[in-house]
């Protein structure tokens, strides 16, 4: 596994050079918690799996940005999930931002599974996305680890 990830990296910094967001995203959102401890060592400055973080580093150096809300029905053969479900989930998830259940400072992530969305998750989404864009938000734009207690900042 921590050869394929070296390679994966290599290759991705090959092709898109500084562009490249240094993000390791598993392959269904799971991932050895030993894997996690080596990522920063790989070069990696996030890791992103689903559901809210407990804690701003998965590991000393390495950001843990996370996806929350996946919009499809995987259950019933795909499609988009009822949508007063999704944004019954969204509410909540919001809530817990706001009353402290949950980290307020970590980008909310939505889930695109671009070779199966279909027409109704596309114009879902981008409802959604033009409604949190206009506010109160943050754009974010980058996945530099966040400096902790692991970690020193070094920003001149």
């Amino acid at each position: 596994m921590r050869a394929e990830a070296a390679n994966g990296l290599a290759r991705l910094t090959d092709l898109f050079g500084s562009r490249l967001t240094r993000m390791f995203v598993p392959p269904w959102n799971r991932i050895a918690p030993q894997m996690v401890d080596e990522l920063a060592g790989l070069g990696y400055h996030a890791l992103s799996t689903f559901t809210p973080r407990a804690a701003p580093l998965a590991a000393p150096g390495l950001a843990q940005i996370n996806t929350h809300l996946d919009p499809i029905a995987w259950k019933d053969g795909g499609g988009l999930l009822n949508p007063d479900t999704l944004i019954a989930q969204v509410v909540r998830q919001l809530t817990d931002r706001r009353t402290g259940r949950a980290d307020n400072t970590e980008p909310y992530g939505i889930l695109t599974h671009h070779l199966v969305h279909d027409a109704a998750i596309w114009d879902f989404t981008d409802a959604l996305l033009i409604r949190l864009i206009a506010g109160p938000s943050h754009l974010w734009t980058t996945a530099e680890p966040t400096p902790g207690p692991t970690q020193k900042d070094t920003t001149p």
